[in-house]
């Protein structure tokens, strides 16, 4: 077979040819994204209410129903809930091999029927949950200027976002910070009053006059049919203005609307100053390098247009970074191995085109290889890199032991065609051996029933094999025709020199061999004892210490106590900011911030070690203690709390679906933490805070936390029936004037303008927020006219209840972290 192969030096190029030019056709068309695409076993089912409601009654309400249906399915390993007031969501991991489309459309079923008995303001729905997601934020930006944040957030939302949507492969934009435009409907409390009607009463007739577009039937127009729709939608503030109240009242007597900004939910600081940040998601199946420098050219093109009105976009992350590094690193490796090799076989062979031709081997089979991934189905992703990087290594060694062997038959002065096919066949079992053990290495990776192992395996696997399949290739075809090639032409000028024994390195190894040979027994015994020698050595020296990886910049998260405002909030966070800006390692300092939680993002210094001679472990220990010291009220963390969302305008998000993630990729964080589980909240609070108490104690931790905020202060109120019969007031009634009671409430309705639609806010009158004495006052509707304030038919009682609460297999469940102090080993 060599013979032939040689025989036919034009057809062995262009087969090679055409591999590399398809390989480069491939390599345009593969995905290139930071982490491979894989459906997670697990699935989530959001449920939303129509309002924020207390954690405790959403979970007897919704949750513990949906868990109690969910249950018993097949296949499900783990299910972990996490209720807050703005909703709950529920994680349900599944077995391996379970079928993850079946278990969807089972899960789908259940949730559906369960979801029936929650009433028309509770919504269940379920997601699948894949790694794309992961990488699902692929830019966030900021916006700055002058003139306010809320200028700033109008122009982002007129011109910066829209613009932005429309680059291709962008699935969508989401802007935090500032008011987000949005129509108030500000009402006159007693001229509503003077009519006899309430908030809830308006927002009911508001929303009626914007309801869906419904079909109604069809009507015959000439010879053909025509369908009919109802179009009910406000086209313009004065449409919403002439909403009829009742007979004779109409909304603009007891209201103004205004074309402005809803209340704020977040804040975003950058170095003390608020700021509007834009999060970009990509669509799954969009190139990330593509995608990122057309999202890069809208940016530039938007600054342009943007400079005189004094608004800049600032990139803050770009997640195809470490996909161009990576790629950037595997050139490196690749010239930096091949430079490696081709100075090696210089020193034995001092033969410089025989050399070239190995070198060539490199990158014929990279692209070569390319075709498989291609077919295979790959990406270019982190894992798939790392696996061509280690396969770059071994590649060339089937080149190499093909092209010795015929090196030495042609030293030996045999005629060049002997000389190949006979130097080919003395080594092309083992080549091929060597090659198989080194596929078969990898190859059950793929079967693993791991998840991460068998993700590893397809990715890293599947580069590795797909690699030295092709290099065998290569070395059994390119080798073998360009060796031949050049003995045949350059017979006169080509010197081929044997190994001579003399050398001082083959008479030492030649000493070596003999003496292993002569005493087998011995060498045996000598192998085993340095083996075992180095094992201990290793396990000595492989304790595992949490050392902080080098990076350029670090989170920290501040649990806020039960009930803060987003004003209050917002102070602390700025009085963080002063302290964190005396430490001169930080380069930039972003607070997002919400009413419960806040979460500094801090950059370095490039040069920071060089400032205090700090590194990055102790520059956040630092940090920590010293706003642990000056907020002794908060709670601080480097992870995001558990069961919190995470802060929605942040680029790494977190919370309960960061840890889901990493719990099914085998990652984990830093710090050693302890479960309690059981039914009785309250009781596992004491206990959780027992153990926290005693393990701060402990010689060697550092600090300890209970992974749970601060108790929600709460208001109950215990309706007075007999009141109610006496004044004639439904229980549905009191419901819906304590649905609308907060200062500024959504509507389902909306305002369209062309392609867009505004949000419709009712915000009542008033300065400031809510207090207890507007809650006794509140008026409810009787049936026979008039109304009743809320003290005469309900007792109001002050009472606390948990802010977020977390379940595991239908449990309630605490954590209680620590972490050892530096240079402290925990057992």
């Amino acid at each position: 077979m060599t013979g032939a192969v040689v025989r036919r030096p034009v057809a062995v190029a262009m087969l090679l040819a055409a591999g590399c030019l398809l390989g480069a056709v491939s390599y345009t068309r593969l995905p290139v994204e930071l982490v491979p695409f894989a459906e997670l076993p697990m699935l989530v089912v959001q449920i939303q209410g129509a309002r924020d409601t207390e954690p405790g009654q959403l979970e007897s309400r919704a949750v513990v129903p949906v868990e109690g249906a969910v249950a018993g399915l097949p296949g499900i390993e783990r299910i972990e809930s996490y209720v807050e007031p703005r909703g709950a969501r529920i994680l349900v991991y599944y077995s391996s091999g379970t079928d993850p489309g079946f278990a969807y459309l089972r899960l789908e079923e259940r949730v559906a029927a369960a979801a029936a008995g929650l009433g028309p303001e509770i919504r269940a729905r379920v997601h699948r949950i894949d790694t794309g997601q992961l990488s699902a934020r692929f830019m966030s930006l900021e916006a700055r200027g002058d003139g306010g944040l809320d200028r700033i957030r109008h122009v982002v939302d007129c011109k910066v976002a829209e613009k932005l949507r429309q680059v291709e492969g962008v699935a969508d934009v989401a802007v935090y910070g500032g008011r987000r435009r949005s129509i108030e409907v500000r009402l006159d409390e007693p001229v509503l009053r003077g009519h006899g009607l309430t908030p809830a009463q308006v927002g009911a007739r508001i929303a009626e006059g914007s309801r869906p577009r419904r079909h109604l039937g069809e009507v015959a127009d000439g010879g053909g049919r025509r369908f009919v729709s109802l179009v009910s939608d406000y086209t313009s503030t004065a449409d919403l203005e002439a909403t009829v109240l009742k007979e004779g009242l109409r909304l603009r007597q007891v209201a103004s609307v205004v074309d402005g900004g809803a209340e704020r939910r977040t804040i975003a600081r950058v170095n003390g100053q608020e700021a509007v940040s834009l999060s970009l998601m990509r669509d799954p199946e969009a190139n990330l390098l593509d995608l990122s420098a057309a999202a890069a050219a809208v940016v530039e093109e938007l600054n342009r247009d943007l400079a005189p009105e004094g608004v800049e976009l600032v990139v803050g992350a770009d997640a195809a970074e470490p996909v161009r590094d990576n790629i950037g690193d595997l050139r490196s490796l690749a010239l930096l191995g091949g430079g490696l090799a081709v100075a090696v076989l210089w020193v034995f062979l001092r033969n410089l085109a025989l050399v070239a031709a190995v070198a060539l081997a490199i990158p014929v089979s990279v692209l070569i290889s390319l075709n498989l991934f291609h077919a295979l189905g790959l990406t270019l992703n982190s894992l798939s890199l790392v696996g061509m990087a280690v396969a770059v290594g071994m590649l060339i060694d089937n080149s190499i032991v093909v092209l010795e062997s015929i090196y030495r038959r042609l030293a030996r002065g045999e005629e060049p065609g002997a000389a190949v096919t006979g130097g080919v066949a003395d080594v092309r079992r083992a080549v091929v051996a060597a090659t198989l053990t080194t596929v078969c290495v990898f190859l059950p990776f793929v079967f693993a029933e791991d998840h991460l192992v068998r993700l590893l395996g397809r990715e890293v696997g599947a580069a590795v094999i797909s690699t030295l399949l092709v290099s065998l290739a290569v070395a059994l075809l390119l080798i073998p025709v360009v060796t031949w090639r050049l003995a045949r032409r350059r017979a006169g000028s080509l010197a081929f020199h044997a190994v001579s024994q003399r050398q001082r390195a083959v008479q030492v190894y030649s000493l070596l061999l003999k003496s292993c040979l002569r005493f087998p027994a011995r060498t045996v015994v000598a192998a085993v004892t340095v083996f075992f020698l180095t094992l201990v050595i290793c396990l000595a020296f492989s304790i595992d210490r949490p050392r902080p990886v080098e990076l350029d910049r670090f989170e920290v998260y501040a649990g806020l106590p039960g009930g803060a405002t987003l004003e209050l909030a917002d102070g602390l966070a700025l009085a963080m900011d002063a302290r964190l800006a005396k430490v001169e390692e930080l380069e930039e300092r972003r607070i997002d911030v919400e009413p419960d939680l806040l979460r500094l993002d801090l950059r370095l210094r490039p040069d920071f070690r060089e400032i205090a001679g700090r590194g990055l472990g102790e520059i956040r220990e630092a940090v920590h203690e010293e706003l642990r010291d000056a907020f002794p009220a908060l709670s601080f963390s480097f992870h995001a709390p558990r069961g919190g969302a995470g802060f929605r305008g942040g680029g790494s998000g977190g919370g309960d679906m960061g840890q889901a993630f990493a719990r099914l990729l085998g990652l984990g964080g830093g710090g050693e933490r302890l479960v309690l589980r059981g039914r009785d909240l309250e009781l596992l609070g004491r206990v959780a805070d027992d153990l926290r108490f005693n393990l701060e104690r402990l010689a060697g931790v550092s600090y300890a936390w209970v992974a749970d905020p601060e108790p929600q202060p709460e208001i109950s109120l215990f309706l007075d029936r007999a009141a109610l019969r006496r004044h004639r007031v439904a229980g549905e009634a009191v419901s819906g004037e304590l649905s609308s009671f907060q200062r500024e409430v959504s509507s389902p309705a909306r305002v369209r303008r062309g392609a867009e639609e505004v949000e419709v806010v009712l915000r009542r009158g008033g300065p400031g927020d809510r207090r207890i004495d507007d809650l006794r006052r509140l008026r409810v509707p009787a049936e026979g006219g008039g109304s009743v304030p809320l003290a005469r038919l309900a007792d109001l009682v002050y009472t606390s209840g948990p802010s977020r609460i977390s379940r595991v297999n239908q449990e309630k469940e605490l954590e209680v972290g620590y972490r050892f102090a530096r240079g402290v080993e925990g057992s």
